[in-house]
Parts: structure tokens; sequence; C-alpha cells
């Protein structure tokens, strides 16, 4: 069993353990951050403190500031209509003919 393993469990139960190790895996997988988180984890460890999920999730929350505004313009669904009826498919292969 890995020392900081040993470490979770001497603080907390095996059940919080368990979340507490399932968090911290989701977080490094969702936010791609596996080598920074583990430097914070050990920064934690080091220092005798458990790590704390929710201020993991906070310092690695994506910044705002990085997600461009995307104005998305829809077609009116009328243009799908117009569309079907320029480019009729052939009966033959609606039937499951060959053309």
């Amino acid at each position: 069993m890995p020392a900081h393993s040993k470490r979770l469990l001497a603080r907390e139960s095996e059940k919080q353990a368990c979340r507490t190790m399932v968090g911290l895996l989701a977080l490094a997988h969702d936010r791609a951050c596996e080598a920074e988180l583990a430097h914070a984890i050990d920064a934690d460890l080091d220092a005798g403190n458990v790590p704390h999920l929710d201020q993991l999730y906070e310092h690695f929350k994506p910044d705002q500031a990085t997600f461009p505004d995307v104005a998305v313009e829809l077609t009116p669904l009328t243009a799908y209509d117009e569309l079907a009826a320029v480019c009729q498919p052939k009966a033959e292969l609606l039937a499951g003919g060959v053309a």
C-alpha cells in the first residue's frame, strides 16, 4: 500500500479515505492536472494534513477568462424543408433498389 494511502487511512475512515482517493483521481482526470495536483497533495501530506477535495477543486477550477464567448446562429428548420425539396431522393433507393 502506498505511503499516502496509509496516511489517509490513519486520519480518516476507510470509506472516507476511499472517497478522497476517488475524488483526487477524478480531479486529476477532469482538469488534466496530474503533476501539479501530485505536488499539492505531497505538500499537504508533508505538512501533516489530509488533502481537502473542496479546496483542491477550487484551486484547480478552470479560469473563466479562458472560455471564449461563442455566438451560435441557429438555422431555421424551414431551411431543411427547402433543402429536402431541392434534392429529392430517388424512389428506387427508398424502396431498397439499386440505382
